[in-house]
């Protein structure tokens, strides 16, 4: 999953059991970071969103040590394509949310534009590779040497 193109031999990932058991804990931890921190303790949003980041990087990192996944591999394996759909999927959800949600005040300028990275920026791709990317790199790798392992074309590589 993790093989860029190289001849050299493929990085052993471990048992499909190993990545199952790590999806399932990413699950819990998600949720939770999120109960505790929001429900519990009812701390305020954008510390509460500093702790979600830290908390989903450290685990991320973790499965990564864990499994034998290399992180440069994964990032640049196929990026371009992540941009340009990360970039159409974005604009299409905000051409959703403002023709669909009433206008409210709220901050401008600087401040605007702080929340905007920090609430929509980090925020967001933190909980995208939570939700979606962990998930999918995890059953990737859990398949890894089995009958159904996803194996990519070599003319779609980036």
């Amino acid at each position: 999953m993790t093989d860029v193109g190289a001849t050299s031999a493929k990085i052993r990932t471990g048992p499909a059991r190993q990545h199952l058991a790590w999806l399932g804990a990413g699950f819990v931890v998600g949720f939770a970071v999120a109960f505790l921190f929001t429900d519990v303790v009812q701390l305020p949003r954008d510390l509460y969103y500093g702790i979600y980041i830290g908390a989903m990087l450290v685990f991320f990192g973790l499965w990564a040590r864990a499994t034998g996944q290399r992180l440069d591999l994964m990032v640049r394996r196929r990026w371009r394509w992540a941009v340009v759909l990360g970039v159409v999927v974005a604009a299409a959800l905000s051409v959703v949310v403002l023709r669909t949600e009433p206008a409210t005040a709220g901050p401008t300028g600087l401040t605007l534009s702080a929340e905007v990275l920090w609430r929509g920026v980090a925020y967001g791709a933190v909980d995208g590779l939570l939700l979606s990317a962990f998930p999918i790199l995890a059953v990737f790798a859990a398949s890894e040497g089995s009958k159904v392992a996803f194996r990519p074309a070599a003319s779609l590589r980036s």
